[in-house]
């Protein structure tokens, strides 16, 4: 019954990691980049051993993706909560800060395009869609992609001359 030998292994916790490209991983363990892409595919030319390796990496991708949600989500609720507290205190003269709640702002907006409402996995398995409904939604998530950096959305504060 064949297992996974040390480079497997050391393939896994490197991938556990999440800090080091697959050409990278490949390279140090001594693996050529599609050998490791096969691996993690678990194609049929990697026999026995690239299925457990697959099925290792299955389970690391979800913890992966279940950690990379859970840091989104503190991250975006870390800024509401300093965006309400600083609505709570600004007042009408308070011109200053208004350059901080615009990164404020965007940091929120950066959170909420980056971060899904629900894993891409989760969602591809409970929904079958056709192949126009692929395309489109591929289509939006490049233009999401596209613009997530460009924070022109929010608009600049202009201090109100009549508040004065």
């Amino acid at each position: 019954m064949a297992q996974l030998n040390n480079k497997h292994k050391q393939c896994l916790e490197m991938l556990k990691q999440n800090r080091y490209s697959v050409e990278e991983i490949a390279c140090k363990v001594g693996y050529s980049k599609d050998h490791l892409y096969h691996l993690m595919n678990g194609n049929p030319s990697t026999g026995v051993a690239g299925q457990l390796f697959q099925a290792e990496y299955t389970k690391i991708t979800s913890v992966i993706e279940g950690r990379s949600i859970r840091k989104g989500a503190m991250a975006k609720e870390r800024a509401i909560d300093k965006l309400l507290s600083w609505v709570n205190s600004v007042s009408t003269k308070d011109i200053l800060t208004k350059q901080r709640h615009k990164q404020l702002i965007d940091t929120i907006n950066a959170l909420s395009k980056a971060v899904p409402s629900i894993p891409p996995k989760e969602y591809m398995e409970n929904r079958a869609m056709s192949p126009d409904e692929l395309f489109y939604e591929f289509k939006r998530l490049q233009t999401l992609a596209a613009v997530s950096s460009n924070r022109s959305a929010v608009k600049e504060f202009k201090p109100d001359d009549s508040a004065e």
